[in-house]
């Protein structure tokens, strides 16, 4: 367990290892592109973490990681003008993923899965449940240089369960933007 007993560190971070990360704030540095990159497996963000854009922000979390579970965590302030942001994105992972009483806040789509070919073979992310989760963005960012297009978007996901969850804020700029959006994508799985 890694307690930032309410710190805060200004850097991205790479967790490529079994571990716990709870109680402070991650702030992007200028013009990051993943905030916090999970890869392996057995990974737990929890405890009050906040993860914070810099408005110069492409991702909140790049998830590449097996079993990972996110809980009381807030994602925020993630865009970038002129690009897509999500607050949490995956496709190189089969899962599963879960993630409760968490907000998920970016320009173009707060939670994407598939959203690019996966490096390894067959690979589909499985088993996603979200429960008490909030997707939004603020109203404040309408009308700026930000790619805003939908909440929840699976492009490339099986046995995704939303439960208790809010979706908000969705409008159109730079592309018609839907709360939920499922796209059946293959990139050459079997």
């Amino acid at each position: 367990i890694l307690d930032l007993i309410g710190n805060t560190f200004v850097q991205a971070i790479v967790i490529d290892k079994p571990l716990t990360l709870r109680n402070g704030t991650i702030q992007a540095p200028p013009n990051c592109n993943d905030i916090v990159i999970l890869r392996e497996s057995h990974i737990t963000l929890n405890g009050g973490l906040v993860i914070n854009g810099d408005g110069t922000t492409k991702r909140g979390i790049m998830n590449d990681a097996m079993f990972v579970k996110i809980d009381n965590v807030q994602v925020r302030n993630i865009r970038r003008a002129g690009q897509e942001s999500q607050a949490l994105a995956m496709w190189n992972t089969p899962g599963p993923l879960e993630v409760t009483n968490s907000v998920l806040e970016a320009g173009s789509i707060p939670f994407l899965a598939g959203g690019s070919e996966p490096v390894t073979p067959n690979t589909i992310a499985t088993g996603l449940v979200f429960d008490n989760c909030l997707f939004t963005r603020p109203l404040a960012w309408q009308g700026q240089a930000i790619v805003c297009k939908n909440a929840f978007e699976l492009k490339s996901a099986q046995d995704v369960v939303v439960r208790n969850c809010t979706l908000e804020n969705v409008w159109v700029q730079g592309q018609t933007g839907s709360g939920i959006v499922l796209t059946a994508v293959n990139y050459g799985n079997s």
